[in-house]
Order: structure tokens, then C-alpha cells, then sequence
């Protein structure tokens, strides 16, 4: 049996992940605007690589050129591949997203905890945010980091950052920003 393709109809929505569910779907359908980013967060297994997945499948469905899923194993290879080159400019990875205008990361988290890594990916993140790239990531992160979450989304105007509680958590916690 061929598994089927997530999309927004068939991704299981239930009362933990309806907001981010909405707040993805509201994103998909807003206008571009320089560097707008949507940030799913949560904890493991909530389900939030399978709604990047049905947010990459949308535009795929719209323009398959001009979106990019990048997963968390493919950017530590390149990222990797420009360290042991000494290329602080990211050149292989800059080409890898220049016809795309929409990135999709799975699991920024990784690359947070390495300081090596850490350099590189911001520096290539942040050039994707500067030159008009519409950005969504997920990102793992216990309940502690919900306050950092939520302070990073304030100091970006154009980040939304939406969380997936796990069964039990504080549903109230999960909306950050909405669109402006």
C-alpha cells in the first residue's frame, strides 16, 4: 500500500494542534512580505514535521519550482561540506535555495546545540529572511523554551511562532504572534 502525501485535508487535526493548523493555513494564504516567518514548535512527536510537510505540499502543489524542503540530515551535510571547505559564504547552499521563495527546515533545534553549526546556519537563515524567502521551520523544544519562543517572536515583525502542546500541556500557550 502506497502511503498517501500529507496535505492540509488529510493531516489529523485534533484539539492540541488545531491553532497551528489554522495559523498554517492563514500563512500559506497571506501575501509575501520580506522575510515572513512561521516557526512550529513543540515537543517530539506532536506532530509538527507532518504539518511542514502538508505546508510544503501546498506550494509544491502551486509552483513545485519555487519551494525548497530542506530536512535536518541535508543541511547538516551542507553545512558540514562548507566547514571543511572554509566557506563562510554558504555558496552550495545559497544556490540550493536562489529560484526558491519558499524554504521549509525540518528541526532547526539540531543546529542550535552545536556552536560550529550554530554560526552557519543563522548566517544562511538569515540571508534566506533577507532576500524575500518565505521561511517555516520546525523546531523541538520542551515547555521551558515556550518563553523563549515567545520572546523571539516578539522581536521579529514579521515571525509568527506556533506551538504544539502535547496532550496535557497548556493549550493557551501555543498561538504566539498572529499575522500582521
Amino acid at each position: 500500500m502506497e502511503k498517501s502525501k500529507i496535505i492540509f485535508d488529510n493531516y489529523e487535526v485534533n484539539m492540541y494542534n488545531l491553532n497551528a493548523y489554522t495559523v498554517a493555513k492563514e500563512f500559506v494564504g497571506k501575501e509575501m512580505k520580506k522575510g515572513m516567518m512561521l516557526g512550529i514548535f513543540g515537543l517530539e512527536g506532536v506532530g509538527k514535521t507532518k504539518l511542514l510537510q502538508a505546508i510544503a505540499n501546498y506550494y509544491k502543489e502551486i509552483d513545485p519550482e519555487t519551494i525548497v524542503y530542506i530536512s535536518k540530515e541535508e543541511l547538516h551535510q551542507e553545512i558540514e561540506k562548507a566547514i571543511k571547505k572554509k566557506d563562510i559564504f554558504l555558496i552550495s547552499l545559497k544556490r540550493k535555495v536562489k529560484n526558491a521563495a519558499v524554504v521549509c527546515i525540518d528541526e532547526v533545534s539540531e543546529f542550535l546545540k552545536d556552536e560550529k553549526l550554530e554560526d552557519y546556519f543563522i548566517s544562511w537563515f538569515y540571508y534566506c529572511k533577507s532576500h524575500r524567502k518565505r521561511l517555516i521551520y520546525t523546531q523541538d523544544c520542551n515547555e521551558k523554551m515556550y518563553c523563549v519562543m515567545q520572546t523571539i517572536g516578539g522581536l521579529e515583525p514579521y515571525a509568527t511562532l506556533v506551538g504544539i502542546p502535547k496532550e496535557g500541556q497548556n493549550r493557551n500557550l501555543d498561538v504566539i504572534r498572529e499575522f500582521e
